[in-house]
């Protein structure tokens, strides 16, 4: 079909067409209608512009061949394209001008309201959702647009209590009351009337719903009566009433005792709801519709008394609770396995100054029923004594040397040093500011905390709790106690401790890391760690913290708030919390909207639900987006919501009570001053984290169970959560609003508060096949959440979201090499800077780009603008070879990241993950055909299909860094030698650690591997007019190779780089206490010849002729070298075990290096047989490079 396709397009074209040659011209164009079909270059006869296509192909190899329309002269460079197009070409198009346009922002004018419209919704969205809403409007020339006046007054809902009684049974209802009540659209008549039941006589059901929803886990006596009840009270106060009572449920001023009388009494699961419960069903017996808590005081007064009185019967319970001494037989088994497992380790040497610590500690395990006592603290305390005796050094000291220097060089050195300093000490604050686009001038100075910084954290954790938690039924643990807790293991703390960074901040006892690297200090550890769990103690030693502050970049440092705590406590004492953490994490099942601190990519995930969210919100139905951000969550937290939040997702007594101990009289210091932690948990503990998610996961829980939502395939984005940033999802303002009740009812028993400058919401609008972005009017709290417009830039989750397009892929790739420019200018060394860009300011911008990737030509240009920096940086040329930057340093390679490879796989390797997980949200997006034909693309650029697995992505990845070491290779001359560096991981070292080279040598070394040095075969080929003779040589070309191994004038060089290589090795041989050893002694054989091996030496029984030189690493020099020294010094072996009978044999040991660095892997075995580490080697590969550049710069010529 295609061959008769392409016939009748031939014939169609022939009548149209006509054939141009030039003779002696490159070019031919084919347009219509033309003559004949001779070609007039060659004159040969063609019949079809198939023949015309396939003899120029044939014949004229240098000819270009383009197509042209004659209808709309249109060009193409393929015959297939004009095959295409011919079929449906309809003629030139006629262009009518619509008349110069101006934009009213910054006055360009456009020639067509297209081109006007398209240019103010990329670069003013404000102006074009204006001209939307304008547009929107329903019945026109109104003047009011889709959104309307969303506030209602009481003669307005007089009036549609009238209208609906009036309207009663038509068809169109909310359209007949529009008509007459012209300030509401009709979907908010529709919402209001939904609010008020009026058509069904039940108004104020869904406000009493929400509040009994949300009890009915922890209240199973609250019945469908009760809200039949509740429905009839706010039918009589209608609207008013239920705001009252919703503002006062919301403020927890709802008590649990109604003007004296009987005080109804349940189980509630906290006092807030508890109180809300028993009023409500107060109210219904009384039908007091009239009640305003908010203006009785009496009724408030008897409400505290009751509520206060409540708490304190409340206390004892939840200290018996978690604090109670009877053991159920289940716990006892357990702690005899524990027990008998635990006295199984092994003992501590006695040499150890660690073993009267362990000694202490096995006698207070061998006791039938351990328990934590004085003599446990004591044991506490002398450990980190004993592991703070041990010596160690936090780093290089880098002196200042003192002199008398000239101004300008002070100040430039000055500069060097402070940015050095800062580089040494937290190379991430470099990349943050660069990456926040800050000024760089005051980096070096140390910001000072705000003053009365201790007095506001005093207040705020110091404070005794406002609520506190009741006794709640316990939930079993699903598993034994064995099978959920079991003992710590060795293993176990040795890896947290390799884990931990040298770095780490020690807290008050002092002890680092490097106090846990030893003998018998994990031995210790494991079995103090055992005896904390089987007695459900806690050091006081480990209730000491100290509390820092952490400047927010780009906060006024001045206040509290540009500030951010971070309490530490023993290092010993978090390691303790990882292991509970773990433990915990076993019997506890949170929601599925709650992905912070999670074992998944929770950003992601998030990020990519949002993003799906306001995508089809846009084609579909529209929506409204509400964040929510919880004030001051970590630091307010109450403990008694934790504790029984703890014992409702059926965590043990045991763990529950080492928690309760832990945070028991825990206290912090700050400036010098001790101040409790009485609330809030402490934010640098390991455990921190799944506290607060344990704590807050009823409330997230009652969201999820709400009938609405954003919709999303067959699902509803309802909630999402990581950690304490909350995004709510629903299709409408009012199903926003309540969820927003139902939230600030959740925080508020939950003793949490909302910051609501840090809100913000929007909706979507959908109608007439277009979208506009309008302010859902949501309040929380009596207060209104920020209206996020269209241009307006939403942080969440370190991605910058705005609803009204996605430029910020591209905006980061802007700002990546903007900020990469100015990490080029900082007074840092160059190995230093390009550290600084790829390992701590590219994953920054990385992190942007993967979750939205950009198009594949759009991150070559970045790649391109990228490396122009990196050879700016390296003072390398221009032509540098591509493959040469982006080959793996294991290869011999610089090893810089190539973006348009390394953000596709990332997002590949996200995907893969996402399809992986069984959320119904993930599931939705993963299975759509937008989700595979995305992934499809993205793959596609990396030359593979979509069907990937995780093992796959490494594979490919692996293969991408083959494919560069490969198109290195491949070149003719930065490519020489290229094969010998691949996988010679000492030769290569000096790639991953250049600090032992100055900057000038690590360039040039850069330049000697690459075969960029100044020699004049390079500069020939470079464009200079030079001869390639050797200027010494006069007949041999200049070549890298010829310097390095063959010039006569660096031949005194060559020997000296040779000698230090030998007397290195000669060196290393005078510790093994050899028989014999001989440098560069002659031996004469029995056939007259003479040797003269650089060494010989007699180990033991065995004997060795080595023999080092140095080879130009290009082709197989290096591999023909060991074959000649082995052939060459064969006939010595008998003449040595002539010469020491004792010998069994005697081997050659050919010790070849490259003149760049390479040592194969023969040379690595034999120098292992002599005894040299790898560290060894490593020095004597650098050091050749270091004499090799001595050799290339006495020719160089710039």
């Amino acid at each position: 079909m295609m061959a008769d396709y392409n016939n009748s397009v031939d014939h169609a074209l022939e009548d149209n067409t006509r054939l141009i040659f030039a003779r002696d011209a490159v070019l031919a164009r084919v347009c219509g209608p033309f003559d004949n079909l001779e070609c007039g270059l060659c004159g040969v006869l063609l019949t079809s512009l198939q023949g015309v296509r396939e003899h120029c192909h044939r014949a004229h190899h240098n000819l270009d061949l383009t197509f042209q329309c004659t209808k709309c002269d249109k060009g193409f460079s393929s015959y297939r394209g004009i095959c295409c197009h011919f079929s449906k070409c309809i003629g030139a198009r006629i262009s009518v001008s619509e008349g110069p346009l101006s934009c009213s922002e910054c006055e360009r004018e456009f020639d067509s309201k297209r081109a006007l419209s398209t240019h103010e919704r990329h670069m003013h969205p404000g102006i074009r959702n204006a001209k939307r809403l304008k547009d929107f409007n329903p019945r026109g020339g109104g003047g009011k647009t889709i959104h309307g006046n969303t506030k209602w007054t009481e003669e307005e809902v007089q009036l549609l209590v009238s209208l609906s009684k009036r309207f009663e049974g038509y068809k169109s209802i909310n359209k007949e009351i529009s008509l007459i009540l012209t300030s509401k659209t009709c979907k908010q008549i529709s919402d209001k009337r939904r609010y008020l039941n009026l058509h069904n006589g039940n108004g104020g059901l869904a406000a009493a719903e929400a509040v009994l929803e949300f009890c009915e886990d922890s209240h199973p006596e609250v019945t469908e009566s009760d809200g039949a009840v509740l429905s009839e009270i706010m039918d009589e106060e209608c609207h008013q009433s239920s705001v009252t009572m919703r503002s006062s449920i919301v403020h927890g001023d709802i008590g649990r005792e109604v003007q004296g009388k009987e005080l109804v009494r349940i189980p509630p699961d906290n006092s807030v709801m508890g109180n809300c419960v028993v009023l409500l069903r107060k109210l219904a017996t009384d039908k007091r519709s009239d009640l305003d808590l908010s203006k009785d005081k009496e009724l408030r007064i008897d409400i505290e008394k009751a509520t206060k009185a409540n708490r304190e019967s409340a206390d004892g319970r939840v200290i018996q609770s978690v604090a109670g001494n009877e053991i159920d037989p289940d716990t006892f088994q357990w702690k005899e396995l524990l027990l008998g497992q635990v006295r199984g380790f092994p003992r501590v040497d006695e040499n150890s100054e660690l073993f009267d610590l362990d000694d202490k500690l096995t006698k207070e395990l061998s006791s039938d029923s351990p328990v934590w006592n004085d003599n446990c603290e004591l044991i506490v305390s002398d450990l980190c004594q004993v592991l703070c005796k041990k010596k160690y050094e936090l780093g290089r000291q880098h002196h200042v040397r003192k002199g008398k220097r000239h101004r300008g060089i002070h100040h430039k050195r000055e500069k060097f040093r402070e940015c050095q300093k800062i580089f040494r000490k937290s190379p991430r604050k470099l990349a943050e500011y660069l990456y926040r686009d800050k000024d760089l001038s005051h980096i070096s100075k140390d910001a000072s905390t705000p003053q009365g910084i201790e007095q506001y954290y005093s207040q705020l954790w110091g404070e005794p709790e406002l609520l506190e938690s009741n006794t709640i039924e316990e939930k079993l643990p699903s598993s034994s106690l064995f099978d959920c807790l079991p003992p710590i293991t060795p293993e176990e703390v040795e890896g947290r401790i390799h884990k931990i960074r040298p770095s780490s901040a020690p807290g008050l006892d002092g002890v680092r890391k490097i106090h846990l690297v030893g003998k018998g200090i994990t031995l210790v550890l494991v079995k103090l760690y055992n005896l904390l769990f089987l007695t459900g103690g806690y050091p006081e030693c480990w209730k000491r913290n100290r509390t820092v502050f952490i400047p927010k970049i780009g906060k006024d440092l001045s206040e509290v708030g540009g500030w951010r705590p971070l309490t530490i406590g023993s290092l010993l004492a978090r390691m303790y919390s990882a292991f509970l953490e773990r433990r915990i994490r076993r019997v506890t099942s949170l929601s599925l909207s709650q992905r912070g601190f999670t074992n998944i990519q929770g950003c992601h995930v998030n990020l990519t639900i949002l993003k799906e969210g306001i995508r089809q919100a846009k084609v579909k139905n529209g929506g409204v987006i509400v964040s929510v951000d919880i004030e001051k969550a970590f630091d307010t937290i109450p403990h008694s919501v934790i504790f029984s939040r703890l014992a409702s997702q059926g965590v043990p007594p045991l763990l529950r009570k080492i928690i309760s101990n832990m945070y028991k009289d825990v206290y912090t210091v700050i400036e010098g001053q001790c101040i409790p932690i009485k609330r809030g948990v402490k934010q640098g503990d390991p455990l921190s984290p799944l506290l607060f998610n344990i704590a807050i996961d009823p409330v997230l829980r009652s969201l999820e169970e709400f009938q609405g939502g954003l919709p999303l395939g067959n699902s509803a984005i309802k909630i999402l959560a990581f950690a304490d940033d909350i995004i709510l999802g629903a299709s409408s303002a009012g199903q926003a609003q309540q969820m927003v009740d139902m939230l600030g009812i959740g925080l508020t028993s939950c003793g949490l508060g909302v910051s609501h400058r840090k809100c913000f919401g929007f909706q979507i609008v959908n109608k007439n096949k277009t979208w506009t972005i309008v302010d859902p009017m949501i309040t929380l709290n009596g207060s209104s959440l920020p209206f996020s417009g269209p241009e307006d830039r939403l942080p969440y989750l370190g991605v910058d979201i705005n609803p009204w397009d996605r430029k910020s892929r591209y905006d980061a790739g802007q700002r990546l090499i903007s900020a990469a420019k100015r990490g080029s200018q900082l007074s840092l060394k160059p190995q230093q800077k390009i550290n600084l860009i790829t390992a701590f300011l590219l994953p920054k911008f990385l992190y942007i780009l993967i979750e939205d990737p950009p198009s594949p030509a759009y991150l070559k240009s970045i790649d391109h603008d990228l490396r122009q920096i990196y050879k700016n940086i390296l003072h390398l040329p221009n032509c540098v070879s591509t493959a040469f930057m982006y080959s793996p340093k294991r290869d011999g390679g610089l090893g810089l990241p190539r973006l348009s490879c390394l953000v596709p796989l990332a997002h590949l390797k996200a995907g893969i993950k996402l399809g992986s997980l069984q959320d119904s949200l993930v599931r939705e997006i993963t299975t759509s055909d937008r989700f595979v034909r995305t992934m499809g693309s993205v793959a596609h650029s990396l030359w593979a299909s979509w069907s990937l697995t995780l093992q796959d992505i490494y594979k490919l990845k692996s293969a991408l860094k083959r494919r560069e070491a490969k198109a290195w290779e491949s070149c003719v001359s930065q490519g020489q030698g290229a094969a010998q560096f691949r996988g010679d991981s000492i030769g290569n070292n000096w790639l991953h650690n250049p600090g032992t080279y100055r900057p000038g040598q690590y360039i040039e070394a850069l330049k000697l591997r690459a075969n960029l040095t100044g020699v004049r075969v390079n500069l020939k080929r470079s464009g200079y007019n030079v001869p390639i003779t050797c200027r010494f040589c006069k007949d041999i070309p200049e070549t890298q190779a010829h310097v390095l191994g063959l010039c006569p004038k660096t031949k005194g060089m060559r020997i000296q780089r040779h000698d230090s290589i030998v007397n290195r090795v000669r060196d290393k041989l005078k510790t093994k206490s050899p028989v014999a050893l001989m440098h560069e002694q002659n031996f004469t054989v029995e056939e007259g010849q003479v040797f003269k091996p650089d060494i010989v030496t007699i180990l033991g029984e065995v004997g060795y002729v080595i023999d080092v030189t140095v080879r130009y690493d290009d082709r197989d020099y290096i591999k023909d070298a060991s074959v000649e020294k082995i052939r060459k010094y064969e006939a010595l072996k008998g003449y040595l075990k002539d010469l020491y009978p004792q010998l069994n044999k005697v081997e050659v040991l050919p010790l070849v290096f490259g003149s760049r660095g390479a040592v194969p892997g023969s040379t690595v075995h034999n120098m292992g047989l002599l005894g040299f580490t790898k560290r060894e080697m490593v020095h004597i590969s650098r050091k050749v490079i270091a004499d090799s550049l001595i050799i290339s710069n006495f020719l160089e010529v710039y």
